[in-house]
């Protein structure tokens, strides 16, 4: 896969589509064994926790102002605003992406509530 902010914003679309939060394969899919979290409220989750989960929140989300940074060919960063059009809140997201046996898996997700725009 090319190192293109739209192949990682599709990416971060799976992660997010209300579709894939309605059953945890999807999600399961895309994170690496050694996926940490540090969520809103400053608590740390990991591959395990989401495990066992269900679902997740399935209120619709909407990117605002996506972008990447590339580490290295191994390694991409991805950052933005993420709208959440049911609660009218708005959080600014950071992604690590990491290759693992030629697939890109999430490595770390870090969500920050953040007032309005």
């Amino acid at each position: 896969m090319e190192l293109t902010k739209e192949n990682f914003q599709k990416l971060d679309e799976i992660h997010l589509s209300t579709n894939n939060r309605q059953s945890m394969a999807e999600i399961l899919a895309i994170l690496s064994k050694s996926y940490i979290e540090i969520t809103q409220s400053g608590i740390v989750t990991d591959y395990e926790y989401y495990k066992s989960l269900t679902a997740l929140s399935t209120n619709p989300l909407e990117i605002i102002h996506y972008n990447i940074k590339i580490v290295d060919q191994t390694k991409v960063l991805s950052y933005y605003k993420l709208k959440d059009t049911v609660k009218n809140t708005y959080t600014m997201r950071s992604n690590l992406w990491i290759l693992e046996d030629g697939n890109w898996k999430l490595a770390f997700h870090q969500g920050t509530k953040i007032v309005a725009p």
